[in-house]
C-alpha cells in the first residue's frame, strides 16, 4: 500500500522494542523533572504509568494490523492519565 512508516522501514521488532522505550524514557524525563521540585509522590506516579505501558506492550505484541487501533486508544488513555496524576501533583506541591 506504499506506506513508509517507522514499522515498515526497520521492521514489527524495532516498531515494538521502540515503544516500550520511548515510553519509559518519556516517563523518566518528566519524573525527573518534577522531582527537582519534590519527590514525595512522584515515585507511585511513575510506577501506576509504568504498570499501564508494560500492558499495554504486552497487549500490542499479540496483536497485528487494524487491532493495533485498540493499542493506540490505550496509550492515549495511559498519557492521559500520567499527565493528569503529574497535574495534580505539580498543583499539590
Amino acid at each position: 500500500s506504499g506506506k513508509r512508516t517507522v514499522v515498515v522501514l526497520f521492521g514489527k521488532s524495532f516498531g515494538r522494542r521502540a515503544y516500550l522505550w520511548l515510553g519509559i524514557i518519556g516517563a523518566l524525563i518528566a519524573t525527573a523533572t518534577m522531582m527537582i521540585l519534590c519527590k514525595d509522590i512522584i515515585v507511585t506516579i511513575l510506577l501506576l504509568y509504568f504498570v499501564l505501558h508494560v500492558k499495554t506492550y504486552r497487549k500490542m505484541c499479540r496483536m497485528e494490523g487494524k487491532a493495533l487501533n485498540k493499542v493506540l486508544s490505550e496509550t492515549a488513555r495511559n498519557i492521559f492519565i500520567f499527565g493528569l496524576l503529574c497535574s495534580v501533583f505539580l498543583y499539590f506541591t
